[in-house]
Parts: structure tokens; C-alpha cells; sequence
């Protein structure tokens, strides 16, 4: 699926969607590293891209779930959606505003017509807004407990 029409004032020519495959792990891994590393400078951690490299090529990826966001080759974002689960979505900062994460949302919301849940981190302003920006609503808050990271959290809701 390409795209070429307008999104936040630029053009994105070529953005192909498509399932990820086990020779995208590296660019897949490549995202979530910058990106997590990049807008979650509230989270004290290291990210091991070997390690993820890894974990998407032989645990993530291989269930079918990941959808990537191509422009001219590159892997500039994706989306993991598990059943009615947002499980990632993440996009290069340089990407963030350019429309690439509304696309990689609109293929969620269409592997998941009836509805979509997700998890974010309450200090993950930008990204809460964005959710709320595309019809998402505040399920409830956590005092982030149940996370591996210890760091409160949100859950959203969209349902069609």
C-alpha cells in the first residue's frame, strides 16, 4: 500500500506498509531502539540492539503481527497489533509529525475494526496526546506496578 498525500505540512512519497518479514528484524529493532532511547529519557535504560535484533527476528516478528512503515527502503516505523491489542507502535523521532504514525495506526484500527486497547506511559505526553488526537480514550491509570519498567501508566481505548 502506497502513499503520496499530505500529512503535518510534508509529503510522503512511497510509504509502503507492509507485513515485516525476518530480514526487516534488524531495521524493526533498529526503530524501537532510537525510538525508545530518543522519547523515553524518563526511563534510565540501556537498549542492547543485538538483543532486540534477536527478539524481533525470532519471537516477534515470526507470529505475523508487525506491519512496517517503508519510504525509499527504510524502515522508518511499525506497528504490532495482537488481536484487539496496540502491542508497539513506534516511529523514528525524525519521522514523528509527518503522518507515519496516523498510517501505521489506520492499518491497526483496520486489522481491528471492532476496537483496539493499548498501554502507554503517563509521562509519555506526546504520545498520549497523540492517541487522543486519533479517537482514543482514557480506560484507567496504573501506578505502573504490574510493568517491567516500574513506571506509571495508561490505558487507552478506541473502539470503531
Amino acid at each position: 500500500m502506497g502513499f503520496g498525500s499530505g500529512f503535518g505540512g510534508q509529503v510522503i512519497e512511497q510509504l509502503t506498509i507492509r507485513p515485516a518479514t525476518f530480514a526487516d528484524a534488524q531495521a524493526v529493532a533498529n526503530v524501537f531502539v532510537v525510538a525508545r532511547t530518543e522519547c523515553f529519557t524518563f526511563l534510565d535504560t540501556v537498549y542492547d540492539l543485538p538483543f532486540f535484533v534477536g527478539l524481533f527476528g525470532e519471537k516477534i516478528i515470526p507470529k505475523g503481527n508487525v506491519w512496517i512503515a517503508e519510504l525509499d527502503r527504510e524502515v522508518v516505523g511499525f506497528v504490532e497489533v495482537i488481536d484487539t491489542e496496540l502491542d508497539r507502535i513506534y516511529v523514528l523521532p525524525a519521522w514523528h509529525g509527518k503522518g507515519v504514525g496516523q498510517i501505521l495506526l489506520d492499518k491497526a484500527k483496520e486489522l481491528s475494526p471492532d476496537g483496539l486497547w493499548l498501554w502507554v506511559f503517563q509521562k509519555n505526553a506526546q504520545a498520549r496526546r497523540f492517541y487522543e488526537k486519533h479517537g482514543f480514550n482514557l480506560d484507567h491509570k496504573t501506578n505502573g506496578q504490574d510493568n517491567m519498567e516500574k513506571e506509571p501508566d495508561a490505558r487507552y481505548v478506541w473502539r470503531s
